[in-house]
This record gives structure tokens, C-alpha cells and sequence, in this order.
């Protein structure tokens, strides 16, 4: 008993020694709960932020694909016809366009070509008056085509085949 007497009263001694450490302890660790309840207040806010912003993210991304989704529909259905235009193209002789060009009143359908291909080389028509409309004025793209790409059929041809088609 007086062992346990002795034991009791050095655990005693050890406990009262130990307390200014347990209350430091105590302190630390509330000091802590504090930032760390702090971070999480924070890390809630910054969730909340990514969230909105994943959120915008994903309708931007949906959007994108929609737009190339219609764009990769609209190229599935001009490559045909770019082929067909391409094998056409090579059919073309210098005396087909050398014809064209003597044409004083072309078709429609040849007039709407040359302004086609006065569009591809970005070559600009002169404005004439609108038979429709004297006052009025509009552009003469069978005259930008004779000046421009008709005046040299050979080079117009060479400049036809060797169009970047992409």
C-alpha cells in the first residue's frame, strides 16, 4: 500500500510537472482548429468558384463540339463536289478559256464562274451603273474578269491547278 502510496504520489508529481506542456498543447491545437476551419471556409469558396466555372466550361465545350459537328457535316458534303470540281478542273483546256474570254455577253452561268474565280484571287470589280436602276451602281465582275484572270488564259489555268484547295 505504501508502495501504491509512493507510485501515486510520483505520477502525481509527473501530471503537475506535465500540465504547462498539456496547456501549451490545448492552446496550439485550438489555434490550429481556428486556421484550420479558416481553410476549409476558404476551400468551400474556392470550390463553389471552380464549380461555376467548370460549369461555363462544359456549356463552352458543348458548344464547340455543336459547331464542329456541323462543320465536320458541312465538309462531308463539299468534298464530293470539291472532287468533282477538281476532276472538271483537270479537264479544262487553255482553248476552253481562250473561248470564254472572247465572249462579249456570256451566259449567266460563265459570268457567275468568273466571279467566282475573280472572288478566289481577290481581285476587286469596277462599279457600273444597274440597268435596272441608273441610279443606282453595282459591281462589273465580268469586266474585273477580263482584265484580271482572262487577259492571260495559260496563267489562269496554271493558277486554277495550282489553288490551295484546303
Amino acid at each position: 500500500l505504501s508502495e501504491a502510496a509512493v507510485a501515486v504520489a510520483g505520477m502525481e508529481d509527473e501530471i503537475k510537472a506535465m500540465q504547462p506542456e498539456l496547456e501549451k498543447s490545448s492552446v496550439e491545437v485550438a489555434e490550429m482548429m481556428v486556421v484550420i476551419t479558416a481553410d476549409k471556409e476558404k476551400a468551400a469558396v474556392t470550390k463553389a468558384e471552380v464549380e461555376v466555372v467548370e460549369k461555363e466550361a462544359n456549356a463552352q465545350r458543348a458548344a464547340a463540339k455543336a459547331i464542329s459537328d456541323d462543320a465536320q457535316k458541312d465538309l462531308d458534303e463539299a468534298l464530293p463536289a470539291l472532287e468533282v470540281a477538281v476532276q472538271c478542273l483537270k479537264k479544262l483546256k487553255l482553248s476552253h478559256v481562250q473561248e470564254v474570254k472572247a465572249l462579249a455577253n456570256p451566259p449567266a452561268g460563265v459570268k457567275l464562274a468568273m466571279e467566282g474565280v475573280c472572288i478566289m484571287f481577290d481581285i476587286k470589280p469596277p462599279k457600273k451603273a444597274d440597268p435596272d436602276n441608273p441610279a443606282k451602281k453595282i459591281d462589273d465582275w465580268w469586266k474585273a474578269s477580263q482584265t484580271g484572270p482572262l487577259s492571260d488564259p495559260k496563267k489562269l489555268l496554271e493558277d486554277l491547278m495550282e489553288f490551295d484547295k484546303d
